[in-house]
């Protein structure tokens, strides 16, 4: 999490030029994009990519995660999800080249994965997780109900599939939600609003007072009772 110090009378020419710095960062920053920024009394913070690393433990290096939109019948998208995911989707549940997140829930309930599973089978299964997760938490739209099935052209290799940077596209896309939220007339927003809450709950906590301060020294009660 950055955050910008509006004021600091440190003396020392080093640190003044470094806060003078990031304080400039932080105008420019907000000056393109002041949607992505939130403004408290301790100061203005952001959300990074160290905290998309380090919360979610996503990479923020290697290829980037990028595609095109594909056009294809719905028999089409059908024997594609068949393929790499391992089942075909209901006409219902997809909606261009989005599917219904029930739709994956109820397949990965119906999949038991045993010692004995073939190997195929347990592939299908873990790039029907992985859509979930891209769906459901990390880069969720607006509907709150479909996950976009580009993303299943990054699992198809399910190995080669860890060299992408999903931090970067997890934080590429909570920032465009951010921005397109805060149009005229918008409702609804997506991205993994997860990573909002911290910065909001940092926030809280860094503006707390504490009633009752901890008392130096060790515990009163133990911790753990020696057998």
């Amino acid at each position: 999490m950055e955050l910008y110090y509006p004021n600091n009378h440190n003396t020392d020419p080093m640190t003044s030029l470094m806060v003078t710095l990031m304080r400039s960062a932080g105008k420019t920053c907000r000056r393109w994009r002041s949607e992505t920024y939130f403004s408290f009394r301790v100061g203005e913070a952001t959300i990074t990519l160290q905290d998309v690393q380090v919360i979610w433990g996503l990479p923020i290096d290697g290829k980037r995660v990028s595609g095109t939109d594909l056009e294809r019948t719905t028999v089409q998208w059908q024997e594609y999800c068949m393929q790499y995911i391992g089942f075909a989707p209901e006409e219902g549940a997809l909606k261009g080249s989005r599917l219904q997140v029930k739709a994956i829930i109820s397949h990965i309930e119906r999949v038991h994965i045993t010692p004995d599973t073939p190997h195929l089978t347990v592939v299908q299964y873990a790039r029907a997780v992985a859509l979930l997760l891209l769906g459901g938490t990390m880069c969720p739209d607006s509907s709150e109900n479909l996950v976009s099935l580009l993303y299943v052209a990054k699992l198809e290799d399910i190995v080669a599939a860890r060299n992408y940077s999903w931090g970067s596209a997890v934080l590429a896309f909570l920032y465009r939600e951010l921005c397109n939220a805060s149009e005229k007339g918008k409702a609804a927003i997506g991205g993994a609003l997860q990573l909002v809450q911290v910065v909001l709950v940092w926030a809280r906590s860094s503006q707390t007072t504490w009633i009752c301060p901890m008392l130096p020294g060790p515990p009163l009660l133990p911790l753990h009772q020696p057998p």
